[in-house]
């Protein structure tokens, strides 16, 4: 019975890392690059107004806070008064949060969840993994467009390479995944990335457009982990609370999103064009890296059981979603 909403949730994750630039770009060049907050604005507000939670306030201002001290941060001095203010607001915010949730008698976060031995690293590889991905997607969107002189949609075009990979690599996952197990398709999904930002960081500015299709195409590994990430997580938690531990893991997501789009933005400013690609490229590097290492399975686990907890659970899900996939399209 949950199966379909997970592998739901999947597609809509497959499609927005695979196309979101394209249809991003498009919007951009038809509204303005203001569209793209604008959108957003009307779905946030509902969704504070309909869960009336103290702590999803706090929350969102901590994370608020952080994404402005990164952005300001780097744009003037980190001892500016904006950037000083967003680690004020981030901090009071996160100890707002951490009060509330102690004491709330219905918590955002069941605490079981909290003690799992291992969903904050699955959720840990779903932050850094969009952080490096989305980061360096602002990044290069940039670039094409300040440097490159390309409009919004011939940018946004510039990320097939990455965007076919992303949509179609789900479907090899699946029985990759049946046959060597969650973690190490995971792990093969986040090295093929960090060979992507390491290639992205070699760029030659003789053959920028080339070079950076490569790269992308490589970039385009993370496919592989869309499926058997959501299902390791849902494999660590009980039945009951796999729509919580999903939720979680989509929420570490967007968390990537917008400290990536913050830190590696800031990181791409200084030096300007190619240089700043570079820079930020070997930033991602280092967060997939991380990831990857936080992707290694538990050896006493393994040790002790052969297989580890909720391997099971991940291959048939994926396995389940790649099929779903081969036959809808």
């Amino acid at each position: 019975m949950r199966r379909a909403p997970l592998r739901r949730r999947a597609r809509i994750s497959k499609l927005d890392q695979a196309f979101g630039p394209i249809i991003g770009g498009v919007l951009v060049g038809a509204l303005g690059w203001r569209s793209i907050f604008h959108i957003n604005l009307p779905i946030r507000a509902t969704a504070l107004i309909l869960a009336a939670l103290p702590g999803q306030v706090a929350a969102v201002l901590t994370l608020a806070g952080l994404a402005a001290a990164f952005i300001e941060g780097h744009a003037a001095e980190w001892t500016s008064t904006q950037a000083l203010g967003g680690i004020t607001v981030a901090i009071v915010a996160a100890v707002w949060l951490v009060v509330r949730e102690r004491s709330a008698p219905h918590p955002l976060l069941p605490p079981e969840l909290l003690r799992s031995p291992r969903l904050p690293s699955y959720v840990g590889i779903g932050v850094l993994l969009f952080a490096a991905y989305y980061g360096l997607v602002f990044t290069l969107s940039l670039y094409q467009q300040q440097d490159r002189h390309l409009g919004a949609a011939a940018a946004g075009v510039q990320f097939l390479p990455s965007a076919l990979p992303i949509f179609l690599l789900p479907v090899v996952a699946g029985r990759l995944t049946r046959r060597y197990g969650p973690h190490r398709v995971v792990a093969a999904g986040l090295a093929l990335a960090a060979v992507g930002t390491l290639a992205l960081a070699a760029v030659p500015a003789s053959h920028p457009a080339l070079g950076i299709g490569i790269a992308l195409a490589l970039l385009g590994g993370v496919g592989l982990t869309v499926g058997p990430q959501i299902a390791l997580v849902i494999g660590t938690v009980p039945q009951d609370r796999a729509g919580i531990a999903s939720g979680l893991l989509n929420a570490g997501r967007q968390t990537g999103y917008v400290l990536g789009v913050a830190v590696l933005g800031g990181i791409a400013a200084t030096p300007p064009g190619l240089g700043g690609v570079r820079h930020a490229a070997l930033a991602a590097a280092a967060i997939l890296l991380a990831s990857l290492y936080t992707a290694r399975p538990p050896r006493a686990a393994r040790a002790a059981h052969g297989r580890l907890p909720g391997e099971a659970n991940a291959a048939e899900l994926a396995s389940s979603t790649a099929d779903d996939r081969a036959v809808t399209g």
